[in-house]
Protein backbone atom coordinates (compact mmCIF):
# COMPACT_ATOMS: atom_id res chain seq x y z
CA UNK A 1 0.00 0.00 0.00
CA UNK A 2 1.14 3.53 -0.72
CA UNK A 3 1.27 5.56 2.48
CA UNK A 4 1.27 8.95 0.80
CA UNK A 5 0.28 10.48 -2.47
CA UNK A 6 2.31 9.50 -5.51
CA UNK A 7 4.30 12.57 -6.48
CA UNK A 8 4.08 13.23 -10.21
CA UNK A 9 5.20 16.59 -11.48
CA UNK A 10 5.41 18.22 -14.89
CA UNK A 11 9.14 17.59 -14.86
CA UNK A 12 8.47 13.85 -15.31
CA UNK A 13 6.42 14.37 -18.49
CA UNK A 14 7.65 14.08 -22.06
CA UNK A 15 7.28 17.80 -22.64
CA UNK A 16 8.98 20.36 -20.45
CA UNK A 17 9.55 24.09 -20.60
CA UNK A 18 13.18 25.13 -21.10
CA UNK A 19 14.40 27.11 -18.14
CA UNK A 20 13.79 30.76 -18.81
CA UNK A 21 11.94 29.91 -22.02
CA UNK A 22 8.80 31.68 -23.21
CA UNK A 23 5.33 30.52 -22.21
CA UNK A 24 2.41 30.67 -24.63
CA UNK A 25 -0.99 29.02 -24.94
CA UNK A 26 0.33 26.25 -27.15
CA UNK A 27 2.99 25.41 -24.57
CA UNK A 28 0.40 25.56 -21.81
CA UNK A 29 -1.83 23.09 -23.65
CA UNK A 30 1.05 20.72 -24.40
CA UNK A 31 2.05 20.71 -20.72
CA UNK A 32 -1.53 19.85 -19.69
CA UNK A 33 -1.81 16.99 -22.18
CA UNK A 34 1.64 15.67 -21.29
CA UNK A 35 0.81 15.75 -17.58
CA UNK A 36 -2.48 13.91 -18.21
CA UNK A 37 -0.64 11.23 -20.17
CA UNK A 38 1.88 10.76 -17.36
CA UNK A 39 -0.88 10.73 -14.71
CA UNK A 40 -2.54 7.78 -16.48
CA UNK A 41 0.27 5.64 -15.02
CA UNK A 42 -0.48 6.55 -11.41
CA UNK A 43 -1.54 3.40 -9.48
CA UNK A 44 -5.23 2.97 -8.71
CA UNK A 45 -6.70 1.93 -5.37
CA UNK A 46 -3.45 1.28 -3.52
CA UNK A 47 -3.58 3.96 -0.82
CA UNK A 48 -3.58 3.50 2.94
CA UNK A 49 -6.64 4.84 4.78
CA UNK A 50 -6.61 8.46 5.86
CA UNK A 51 -5.77 8.76 9.55
CA UNK A 52 -8.48 10.74 11.33
CA UNK A 53 -8.88 11.72 14.98
CA UNK A 54 -11.26 9.46 16.88
CA UNK A 55 -14.87 10.61 16.78
CA UNK A 56 -16.66 11.76 19.92
CA UNK A 57 -19.58 9.56 21.03
CA UNK A 58 -21.94 12.48 20.34
CA UNK A 59 -20.42 13.38 16.98
CA UNK A 60 -22.92 14.85 14.48
CA UNK A 61 -23.61 12.84 11.34
CA UNK A 62 -23.40 13.84 7.70
CA UNK A 63 -25.31 11.41 5.49
CA UNK A 64 -24.31 11.13 1.83
CA UNK A 65 -27.11 9.78 -0.37
CA UNK A 66 -25.18 8.48 -3.37
CA UNK A 67 -26.77 7.29 -6.62
CA UNK A 68 -23.83 5.12 -7.71
CA UNK A 69 -20.47 3.93 -6.39
CA UNK A 70 -17.90 6.66 -7.17
CA UNK A 71 -20.44 9.49 -6.70
CA UNK A 72 -19.52 9.58 -3.01
CA UNK A 73 -16.06 10.87 -3.91
CA UNK A 74 -16.74 12.85 -7.08
CA UNK A 75 -19.80 14.72 -5.87
CA UNK A 76 -19.76 14.70 -2.06
CA UNK A 77 -16.33 14.29 -0.52
CA UNK A 78 -14.96 17.77 -1.21
CA UNK A 79 -17.38 18.76 1.57
CA UNK A 80 -17.33 15.36 3.28
CA UNK A 81 -13.59 15.54 3.94
CA UNK A 82 -13.97 18.91 5.63
CA UNK A 83 -16.86 17.64 7.73
CA UNK A 84 -14.88 14.55 8.81
CA UNK A 85 -11.91 16.76 9.67
CA UNK A 86 -14.18 18.83 11.93
CA UNK A 87 -15.53 15.82 13.80
CA UNK A 88 -18.54 14.62 11.81
CA UNK A 89 -19.34 10.96 11.33
CA UNK A 90 -19.66 10.61 7.55
CA UNK A 91 -22.09 7.92 6.42
CA UNK A 92 -22.35 6.88 2.77
CA UNK A 93 -25.72 5.46 1.72
CA UNK A 94 -25.27 3.60 -1.57
CA UNK A 95 -28.70 3.86 -3.14
CA UNK A 96 -27.65 1.62 -6.04
CA UNK A 97 -24.67 -0.58 -6.90
CA UNK A 98 -25.03 -0.02 -10.62
CA UNK A 99 -26.26 -2.72 -12.95
CA UNK A 100 -26.98 -6.13 -11.36
CA UNK A 101 -24.13 -7.87 -13.15
CA UNK A 102 -21.71 -5.32 -11.64
CA UNK A 103 -22.87 -5.58 -8.02
CA UNK A 104 -20.04 -7.72 -6.66
CA UNK A 105 -17.28 -5.65 -8.24
CA UNK A 106 -18.77 -2.30 -7.42
CA UNK A 107 -19.56 -3.21 -3.82
CA UNK A 108 -15.98 -4.40 -3.35
CA UNK A 109 -14.60 -1.15 -4.82
CA UNK A 110 -17.02 0.98 -2.83
CA UNK A 111 -16.11 -0.77 0.43
CA UNK A 112 -12.42 -0.09 -0.21
CA UNK A 113 -13.10 3.54 -1.17
CA UNK A 114 -15.07 4.14 2.03
CA UNK A 115 -12.40 2.44 4.13
CA UNK A 116 -9.80 4.76 2.63
CA UNK A 117 -11.87 7.84 3.51
CA UNK A 118 -12.89 6.68 6.97
CA UNK A 119 -16.59 6.70 6.03
CA UNK A 120 -19.25 4.36 7.29
CA UNK A 121 -21.04 2.49 4.48
CA UNK A 122 -24.70 1.47 4.34
CA UNK A 123 -26.27 -0.39 1.41
CA UNK A 124 -30.06 -0.49 1.88
CA UNK A 125 -32.55 -2.70 0.14
CA UNK A 126 -33.21 -6.43 -0.20
CA UNK A 127 -30.10 -8.46 0.68
CA UNK A 128 -28.07 -5.24 0.83
CA UNK A 129 -28.10 -4.82 -2.96
CA UNK A 130 -29.42 -1.27 -3.15
CA UNK A 131 -32.63 0.28 -4.35
CA UNK A 132 -32.07 0.53 -8.11
CA UNK A 133 -35.35 -1.06 -9.16
CA UNK A 134 -37.35 0.75 -6.47
CA UNK A 135 -36.24 4.27 -7.35
CA UNK A 136 -36.91 3.87 -11.07
CA UNK A 137 -40.67 3.80 -10.51
CA UNK A 138 -41.28 7.06 -8.66
CA UNK A 139 -45.06 6.83 -8.79
CA UNK A 140 -45.48 3.28 -7.55
CA UNK A 141 -45.26 1.24 -4.38
CA UNK A 142 -41.65 0.36 -5.07
CA UNK A 143 -40.56 3.98 -4.62
CA UNK A 144 -42.46 4.09 -1.35
CA UNK A 145 -40.39 1.10 -0.31
CA UNK A 146 -37.22 3.02 -1.13
CA UNK A 147 -38.46 5.92 1.00
CA UNK A 148 -39.04 3.56 3.92
CA UNK A 149 -35.51 2.17 3.61
CA UNK A 150 -33.97 5.65 3.68
CA UNK A 151 -36.18 6.75 6.56
CA UNK A 152 -34.96 3.76 8.60
CA UNK A 153 -31.41 5.03 8.17
CA UNK A 154 -32.26 8.66 8.93
CA UNK A 155 -34.11 7.60 12.09
CA UNK A 156 -31.07 5.55 13.09
CA UNK A 157 -28.40 8.19 12.43
CA UNK A 158 -30.39 11.45 12.80
CA UNK A 159 -28.10 13.33 10.38
CA UNK A 160 -27.51 17.01 10.91
CA UNK A 161 -26.36 17.37 7.29
CA UNK A 162 -27.77 15.51 4.29
CA UNK A 163 -25.73 15.64 1.06
CA UNK A 164 -27.05 14.46 -2.30
CA UNK A 165 -27.32 15.31 -6.00
CA UNK A 166 -29.39 18.29 -7.09
CA UNK A 167 -32.86 17.82 -8.58
CA UNK A 168 -31.81 18.25 -12.23
CA UNK A 169 -28.40 16.57 -12.19
CA UNK A 170 -28.78 14.93 -15.58
CA UNK A 171 -29.18 11.27 -14.53
CA UNK A 172 -32.47 9.75 -13.45
CA UNK A 173 -30.89 8.01 -10.44
CA UNK A 174 -29.37 11.32 -9.29
CA UNK A 175 -32.78 12.98 -9.56
CA UNK A 176 -34.42 10.13 -7.60
CA UNK A 177 -31.83 10.48 -4.83
CA UNK A 178 -32.69 14.15 -4.56
CA UNK A 179 -36.36 13.30 -4.11
CA UNK A 180 -35.50 10.67 -1.49
CA UNK A 181 -33.32 13.13 0.40
CA UNK A 182 -35.98 15.83 0.46
CA UNK A 183 -38.60 13.41 1.76
CA UNK A 184 -36.20 12.16 4.44
CA UNK A 185 -35.19 15.65 5.59
CA UNK A 186 -38.82 16.79 5.62
CA UNK A 187 -39.62 13.89 7.97
CA UNK A 188 -36.77 14.65 10.33
CA UNK A 189 -37.64 15.58 13.93
CA UNK A 190 -34.78 18.10 14.06
CA UNK A 191 -33.74 20.87 11.72
CA UNK A 192 -31.66 19.25 9.00
CA UNK A 193 -29.43 20.90 6.41
CA UNK A 194 -29.71 19.72 2.81
CA UNK A 195 -26.67 20.17 0.56
CA UNK A 196 -27.21 19.67 -3.16
CA UNK A 197 -24.18 19.10 -5.40
CA UNK A 198 -23.62 19.11 -9.14
CA UNK A 199 -21.82 16.77 -11.53
CA UNK A 200 -23.70 15.95 -14.76
CA UNK A 201 -25.49 19.29 -14.92
CA UNK A 202 -25.07 22.67 -13.24
CA UNK A 203 -27.26 23.64 -10.30
CA UNK A 204 -29.82 26.19 -11.49
CA UNK A 205 -29.62 28.52 -8.49
CA UNK A 206 -26.52 27.72 -6.39
CA UNK A 207 -25.82 29.73 -3.26
CA UNK A 208 -22.39 28.62 -2.03
CA UNK A 209 -18.85 28.22 -3.34
CA UNK A 210 -16.72 25.95 -1.17
CA UNK A 211 -12.96 26.09 -1.52
CA UNK A 212 -11.27 22.69 -1.77
CA UNK A 213 -7.74 22.40 -0.41
CA UNK A 214 -4.93 21.07 -2.60
CA UNK A 215 -4.54 17.99 -0.38
CA UNK A 216 -8.27 17.32 -0.52
CA UNK A 217 -8.20 17.36 -4.32
CA UNK A 218 -5.45 14.74 -4.11
CA UNK A 219 -7.51 12.71 -1.64
CA UNK A 220 -10.60 12.83 -3.85
CA UNK A 221 -8.52 11.50 -6.75
CA UNK A 222 -7.03 8.78 -4.55
CA UNK A 223 -10.45 7.90 -3.15
CA UNK A 224 -12.15 7.59 -6.52
CA UNK A 225 -9.19 5.54 -7.78
CA UNK A 226 -10.54 2.59 -5.79
CA UNK A 227 -13.33 2.39 -8.37
CA UNK A 228 -10.91 0.77 -10.81
CA UNK A 229 -13.48 -0.81 -13.08
CA UNK A 230 -15.11 2.52 -13.80
CA UNK A 231 -11.81 4.30 -14.41
CA UNK A 232 -10.67 1.62 -16.81
CA UNK A 233 -13.82 2.37 -18.82
CA UNK A 234 -13.44 6.13 -18.55
CA UNK A 235 -10.48 7.73 -16.70
CA UNK A 236 -12.48 10.75 -15.57
CA UNK A 237 -10.40 11.14 -12.42
CA UNK A 238 -7.62 12.67 -14.52
CA UNK A 239 -9.72 15.71 -15.42
CA UNK A 240 -11.29 16.13 -11.96
CA UNK A 241 -8.91 18.96 -10.91
CA UNK A 242 -9.92 20.93 -14.00
CA UNK A 243 -13.53 20.89 -12.85
CA UNK A 244 -12.45 22.35 -9.52
CA UNK A 245 -10.48 25.06 -11.30
CA UNK A 246 -13.35 25.85 -13.67
CA UNK A 247 -15.61 26.66 -10.74
CA UNK A 248 -13.54 29.80 -10.10
CA UNK A 249 -15.18 31.13 -13.25
CA UNK A 250 -18.62 29.66 -12.62
CA UNK A 251 -18.84 31.21 -9.15
CA UNK A 252 -20.45 34.25 -10.76
CA UNK A 253 -23.61 32.14 -10.61
CA UNK A 254 -23.29 32.39 -6.81
CA UNK A 255 -22.00 35.90 -6.15
CA UNK A 256 -23.56 37.64 -9.15
CA UNK A 257 -22.39 38.21 -12.70
CA UNK A 258 -19.70 40.82 -13.07
CA UNK A 259 -18.31 40.32 -9.57
CA UNK A 260 -14.68 39.19 -9.13
CA UNK A 261 -13.92 35.54 -8.47
CA UNK A 262 -12.58 34.40 -5.12
CA UNK A 263 -8.89 33.50 -4.96
CA UNK A 264 -9.65 29.78 -4.83
CA UNK A 265 -7.52 27.40 -6.90
CA UNK A 266 -10.13 24.64 -6.51
CA UNK A 267 -13.75 24.82 -5.43
CA UNK A 268 -17.17 23.21 -5.72
CA UNK A 269 -20.56 24.84 -6.23
CA UNK A 270 -23.39 23.93 -3.84
CA UNK A 271 -26.97 24.75 -2.94
CA UNK A 272 -27.77 24.86 0.79
CA UNK A 273 -31.21 24.84 2.40
CA UNK A 274 -32.56 23.81 5.79
CA UNK A 275 -35.64 21.80 6.71
CA UNK A 276 -37.60 22.77 9.82
CA UNK A 277 -40.79 21.00 10.87
CA UNK A 278 -41.17 19.47 7.44
CA UNK A 279 -40.68 22.70 5.47
CA UNK A 280 -37.71 23.75 3.35
CA UNK A 281 -36.15 27.20 3.84
CA UNK A 282 -33.29 29.29 2.60
CA UNK A 283 -31.11 30.55 5.45
CA UNK A 284 -28.25 32.92 6.11
CA UNK A 285 -24.80 31.47 5.47
CA UNK A 286 -21.58 32.55 3.74
CA UNK A 287 -21.83 32.50 -0.04
CA UNK A 288 -18.12 31.63 -0.23
CA UNK A 289 -16.16 29.59 2.29
CA UNK A 290 -12.37 29.32 2.19
CA UNK A 291 -10.28 26.48 3.56
CA UNK A 292 -9.28 28.51 6.62
CA UNK A 293 -12.92 28.94 7.66
CA UNK A 294 -14.86 26.32 9.61
CA UNK A 295 -17.69 24.47 7.87
CA UNK A 296 -19.70 25.10 11.04
CA UNK A 297 -20.35 28.51 9.51
CA UNK A 298 -22.46 26.74 6.88
CA UNK A 299 -24.39 24.67 9.41
CA UNK A 300 -25.15 26.85 12.46
CA UNK A 301 -26.92 25.49 15.52
CA UNK A 302 -29.70 28.08 15.11
CA UNK A 303 -30.04 28.92 11.40
CA UNK A 304 -31.75 32.17 10.53
CA UNK A 305 -34.23 31.39 7.78
CA UNK A 306 -34.80 33.98 5.07
CA UNK A 307 -37.54 32.58 2.84
CA UNK A 308 -39.62 29.49 2.12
Amino acid sequence: MIKQSVKYRIISCKFSIPEGGPMNFSTYLEVLLSAKEAAAKIPLGVYDPIVWPELRPDAPTAMLLSAHPDDEWLSFMPLGLRLRREGYNVVVVAVTLGRPEQHARRLSELTAACRYGGMELCVPGPEGKGLRDQIRNENGETFSGAVEEVLKLTNRYMPKVFITHHAEDGHRDHKSCNRLAKIATACSKQHTFLVETEYWQDIGEPNCQLEVAYLDVVRVMEGVSFHKGELERNPYHLTYPLLGMLNAQYVERVVGFGNPAAKFQFSVILKLTVFKMGRQYDYKHPSQLSTDQSVSMLFPEKPTTTSV
